[in-house]
This record gives C-alpha cells, sequence and structure tokens, in this order.
C-alpha cells in the first residue's frame, strides 16, 4: 500500500557480497511499480532488491509521466517497456493493453539475451502480473508471483471484479510459489483458499533512534503516505481532532491539497509536505511528538473487508525504529491493529475512542507507557523487518524451485 518517499538505500549493502535472487540463474523481475515511481510498492520492491546481487536480475518496468517522482541510486539494470499517463487515470488500462503486444515481445528478447531461468512478478497491477504469466507460460520459465495486495478481495465491486477473480485463481494455479507482503495476507489464504503463502515482508537496515519521550502532550503529529480511500476518513477525523486541540498534523503525502479539500478535509492545521529524499522523510519524522498510522471502519468504505483487513503499510518498519509512540486508529480485528496489540507497539484505539481524544493525549503523555510500547517497537523490528532475515526467507524457497 502506499508511501511518499524515497527508496532504502542500504549502506551496509554496499560492504558485503550480495547473494543472486536464485541461484540457477537469471531473474526477471516484472512490476508495476518502481522508483522512481511514487507508492508502497515501488519502496518494497526496491529495499528488497537492493540485498541482492545487481548482476542476477533484472527489472522491468513502466515509467509514469507527469507524476511526482522518488529519488533513486542504484546500480540495477531497470529496463522501462511501457509507460502510464498519470492524468489518464483509468484510461491507463486502455493505454496499457495497447503496448502489451509489444513489451510481450521485448521481455522475450530480455529473457533468451540474459539466458533467464525465472520470472517473478508482482501485484497490485493485474496487467502487469498477467503479462509476467503469459511471457513465463509461452517462455515455459518457472513464475513466482508477489503480491502486495490481494487480488480477488481488493477489487470486489468495482468493475475489474469478474477479471479479478479469474486472474487470481491463474496466479495461485500458475505459480510455483506465492509470496505475499504481510502476515495477514497469508492467514487470509490460508484460512479462505486453503492455500499456503509465504511473507515477505518489508525491510529495514537503517539507524534506530532512541526514545524520545515528551513529558507534556504531543504538540505535532506525524502521517506519512497516501490518502485515499482505504483511509481518508480515519485521517480526517483525526484531523479534526487535532485541531479542536491546537494539534499540528504533518501530512507528507503525494496526495494533493484540492483532492483532500474536496474530500471534506479539514487542513487548518496541516502542513503538507512531500519528501523526495528519505533522509528528509527520516528527519522529518524525528521532528514529530507521535507518528500515525489509520484504516477505514467497513461502514466508511467501499474497500472489501478481506482487504483492507490485511493491509500493513510500508512505513510501519520506520515508525517501529523511530523512537516516537504510534497511535493506531483502526478496527480491532484487522491485521494491523492485531498486530500492534498482540506485541504491544503501539497505541490502538477504535474510531469511537476519538470522541474522548483527551484521554489519548493522556495516554501519549505516560512516559512509562510510551517507553515500554518503544522498546517494544523496535524490538519487533529487530525480529521481523530485518532485511537478511527477509532475504534468507526468499532465498531459501527460491532455491527448492
Amino acid at each position: 500500500m502506499l508511501t511518499g518517499i524515497r527508496p532504502n538505500i542500504n549502506r551496509m549493502n554496499k560492504k558485503r557480497v550480495k547473494p543472486p535472487i536464485y541461484k540457477s540463474g537469471h531473474v526477471l523481475f516484472i512490476t508495476d511499480g518502481f522508483p522512481p515511481r511514487v507508492g508502497g510498492s515501488s519502496v518494497l520492491n526496491y529495499n528488497l532488491l537492493t540485498y541482492f546481487d545487481e548482476k542476477s536480475f533484472t527489472v522491468i518496468t513502466r515509467y509514469s509521466l507527469g507524476a511526482n517522482k522518488l529519488k533513486r541510486e542504484n546500480r540495477m539494470s531497470v529496463i522501462r517497456l511501457f509507460a502510464q499517463i498519470s492524468r489518464l487515470g483509468k484510461l491507463n488500462d486502455w493505454l496499457f493493453r495497447l503496448q502489451i503486444p509489444l513489451a510481450k515481445i521485448r521481455i522475450k528478447i530480455l529473457a533468451k539475451k540474459n539466458e533467464s531461468k525465472l520470472i517473478i512478478g508482482t501485484y497490485p497491477n493485474l496487467n502487469v502480473i498477467d503479462l509476467a504469466m503469459r511471457v513465463a507460460n509461452d517462455l515455459k520459465l518457472p513464475f513466482v508471483s508477489y503480491l502486495h495486495d490481494t487480488v480477488f478481495e481488493g477489487n470486489i465491486g468495482t468493475r475489474l471484479e469478474a477479471h479479478a477473480r479469474k486472474l487470481s485463481e491463474k496466479i495461485f494455479n500458475q505459480s510455483r510459489l506465492v509470496f505475499v507482503m504481510s502476515d495477514g495476507m497469508a492467514e487470509l489464504y490460508l484460512k479462505k483458499n486453503e492455500v499456503e503463502t509465504i511473507p515477505l515482508r518489508h525491510t529495514y537496515s537503517e539507524k534506530i533512534f532512541e526514545a524520545t519521550i515528551q513529558k507534556n502532550s504531543p504538540k505535532r503529529f506525524f502521517w506519512g503516505g497516501a490518502i485515499y480511500k482505504i483511509n481518508i476518513v480515519t485521517i480526517s477525523n483525526i484531523s479534526n481532532c487535532l485541531t479542536g486541540h491546537n494539534i499540528v498534523l504533518e501530512l507528507a503525502t503525494n496526495t494533493s491539497e484540492t483532492r483532500l479539500e474536496q474530500s471534506g478535509f479539514n487542513l487548518e492545521n496541516c502542513d503538507l509536505t512531500f519528501y523526495r529524499d528519505r533522509d528528509e522523510y527520516i528527519k522529518a519524522i524525528q521532528n514529530c511528538d507521535a507518528l500515525l498510522l489509520g484504516l477505514d471502519d467497513q461502514m466508511d468504505t467501499t474497500t472489501h473487508v478481506d482487504e483492507i483487513g490485511t493491509v500493513f503499510p510500508t512505513k510501519v518498519p520506520e515508525y517501529l525504529a523511530s523512537g516516537k509512540p504510534i497511535l493506531v486508529i483502526c478496527p480491532p480485528d484487522y491485521f494491523l491493529a492485531r498486530y500492534f496489540t498482540k506485541h504491544d507497539c503501539g497505541f490502538v484505539y477504535q474510531k469511537e475512542d476519538l470522541k474522548d481524544f483527551d484521554k489519548i493525549l493522556r495516554d501519549l503523555s505516560n512516559q512509562d507507557l510510551v517507553g515500554e510500547k518503544v522498546k517494544n517497537a523496535q524490538k519487533m523490528l529487530d525480529m521481523h523487518f530485518r532485511g537478511e532475515e527477509v532475504v534468507k526467507v526468499m532465498s531459501d524457497n527460491l532455491k527448492n524451485i
């Protein structure tokens, strides 16, 4: 899901020999999200690939014309075979379909040139992962999928529902392995479809900050990432609460001021920012007193519960590393709430709790409580989101193909 920041460039990776993604040979990594494109998938893909030998894979992706861009620094082989025009909206589906025949031919040529032995396709773009599967099938190469969102569930109630259902079935039938970006998604697929998937979590390998615990109520809150149909009501409600207490809310987002205002968002006490550079983004987090995570209730969103209930935002690892208290607003049965509750690493509330925002502020001013949750947060970061561990999960599973 989604973030207006530059992906992590792990300096440690420059000092050690990186392993190949797939020991049996070259990999084509076909994805919709990759820098300089903004978004959680872009961050997730880039951060993961920094841990591997750049010669062991080629990234095939698209270029977004007219959109905000992230800074990027890498030596990866990245080939952009198809374009998107940001202002076209839904017409980009039509534009992409026009580009598929030529892109398919060029990918096959690249696969043969590099003697590729494996194709990895990512979602959330139906057209891109479908293209990746078609190429793998034509070339008789093993195919592995990496799902950042649910395929069918996330499209229920949309014009793409029928297509997404068929494609979801195709993904699980054709994929030799299915990686998913959160344990919540793995739980869902096991319970609902009786299908085992492999969580391939976010990665973080930068500085872990010492706790900075405020003696008084927080004066500046921080939200990082896109504001859209899965969270806009919750973030708007929080904004209203903070305005009533004269507290500043920094919104580090690619979502435009016009779009927020059209949605009825109260921006009176908000600072709208966008960070192309990751160091600036991390610094902005450190300049705030508390960090926000939020997802809308089912009554406030059109997104199916099986999609929104498994969301685990890309920004969670840097929040856990920040030394700041984390405020989570969402229904208790969502995976996001369950994670923070289980590990006691954040302050978890429901929509109804915002009515007594004074209590929330008192909790955030409790130094002992904040200190314990920050300590647990950094423990979870080390346990669940260290790049070396994520890479090991991926490598150990791929070597069996």
